[in-house]
């Protein structure tokens, strides 16, 4: 019998098993349900961190803004037009840049957040140093983006 169509691993006469089987709409809805949800939980912690120099912000945002991209174009939409938040959406994905007030706060408070964390909760001289590179490398990292205009 000679195949009609080829899969990766198999090949299996179409005559028996019809066309690929589709995803169940079930299953479309549970993943948009799923990326709905969990766009709303990195929302609540990029506006928690908006608060909170230890939380930061922007990171959860853009993975907000990428969970409704998958989910739901209302809410995507809706994300994108925030000002404050969607300005900075738009202008990471566009041009991949960051805003010079967007980098001297994020570096501010990454900078005061680690120094405050190893100055009250850090014991060990090992966590002292993973913190400062970590940061190092973050602070280098957001410094090496493109500069969007304000």
């Amino acid at each position: 019998m000679k195949s009609i169509c080829r899969l990766p691993i198999y090949s299996i006469p179409c005559r028996l098993y019809g066309s690929l089987p589709k995803e169940r709409p079930n299953v479309q809805r549970l993943k948009k349900l799923l990326f709905a949800s969990l766009g709303m939980l990195f929302l609540a912690f990029g506006v928690i961190g908006a608060f909170l120099p230890i939380i930061p912000t922007v990171p959860f945002l853009l993975v907000a803004a990428a969970c409704f991209a998958r989910s739901s174009d209302r809410l995507h939409q809706w994300l994108l037009h925030i000002p404050m938040i969607g300005q900075v959406i738009r202008k990471w994905r566009q041009e991949g840049s960051i805003t010079r007030r967007t980098k001297i706060v994020a570096i501010t408070s990454l900078w005061v957040s680690v120094g405050f964390s190893c100055v009250f909760f850090s014991t060990s001289w090992l966590a002292i140093c993973v913190a400062a590179l970590s940061a190092t490398g973050l602070t280098l990292y957001i410094a090496s983006r493109p500069g969007a205009s304000d």
